[in-house]
């Protein structure tokens, strides 16, 4: 092999790995589509009261983004909210200016805004949904996902 062979070997070997390693550092941003940044909370009455049925789905979202909870069904006299946030086993909410409850009416909205960076590390974070400040409702994720894969 010739010297300029070799040159040309050994140049394209030490461009292959500074792609390589740039791509491992390189985070991708979550790609829009895929968030999902409301969920509904069905409700209905019952022989105790309220109840919601079934779990609201996943939240996936980014920090500083608006989210919501859309109240579906409705329990005349009874309120819903979302509460007792935890990461990993310890309480930790990911929100801002959460509506604290709502009626259990059809159509009413629960709002937050995901915290900023610092804040709220990324990551699947639990809630339970309560009916009348009681746990009602299972423990939905709600993911804060800056990279993707979440």
């Amino acid at each position: 092999m010739t010297w300029k062979k070799k040159l040309t070997v050994a140049g394209g070997a030490l461009v292959f790995l500074v792609v390589l390693a740039r791509l491992t550092v390189i985070k991708i941003c979550y790609p829009t589509s895929k968030l999902h940044e409301s969920a509904t909370i069905t409700v209905k009455p019952s022989q105790n009261g309220c109840v919601v049925d079934p779990q609201p789905e996943e939240i996936r979202t980014q920090w500083q983004h608006k989210v919501t909870w859309t109240i579906q069904g409705s329990c005349p006299n009874h309120t819903v909210s979302v509460v007792k946030f935890g990461k990993d086993g310890q309480a930790l909410d990911p929100t801002d200016e959460r509506t604290r409850e709502v009626k259990a009416e059809d159509g009413q909205v629960i709002r937050a805004r995901a915290k900023v960076e610092g804040e709220a590390p990324r990551g699947v974070y639990t809630y339970q949904v309560a009916i009348d400040g009681q746990p009602a409702g299972g423990d939905p994720e709600f993911r804060i996902c800056p990279d993707w894969p979440c």
